[in-house]
């Protein structure tokens, strides 16, 4: 049986991140990071990771205050950098967040939508 995909949830709401690892951990190995400085660390050490769900605000180090989508647009470049064959979902629950993102990018999605669409193409995936 082939090993189950990587996949990244860049998020710092808990029951957020709890709702999407509870929708993946049967097809994937889930990795969680609370802010941007441990995402970047991960996408570094992991490049196994097949799928990222970003959201588009996200402190730069746990327990600081969140910021702007610049910050996390970095994010995205090192991913494309570290990781050039991964999907990156935009799951900003702002419109607005998701479109920069999705101009740099992501495929469009939400916080409520992204582990669906994930589980999705594993699936799919896997048919093939």
């Amino acid at each position: 049986m082939d090993k189950n995909p990587v996949v990244l949830i860049v998020e710092d709401d808990e029951v957020a991140q709890l709702m999407a690892e509870a929708a993946l951990l049967p097809h994937a190995e889930v990795l969680i990071a609370g802010s941007l400085h441990k995402a970047s660390n991960i996408i570094r050490s992991r490049p196994d990771i097949a799928y990222i769900i970003l959201d588009g605000r996200v402190p730069n180090f746990e327990n600081e205050p969140l910021r702007v989508v610049d910050t996390t647009h970095d994010l995205v470049w090192d991913i494309e950098r570290f990781l050039p064959g991964a999907t990156i979902y935009s799951a900003s629950s702002e419109a607005s967040l998701n479109d920069e993102l999705v101009e740099i990018g992501c495929i469009r999605a939400t916080k409520n939508t992204a582990p669906g669409m994930v589980v999705a193409d594993i699936l799919n995936k896997k048919k093939t």
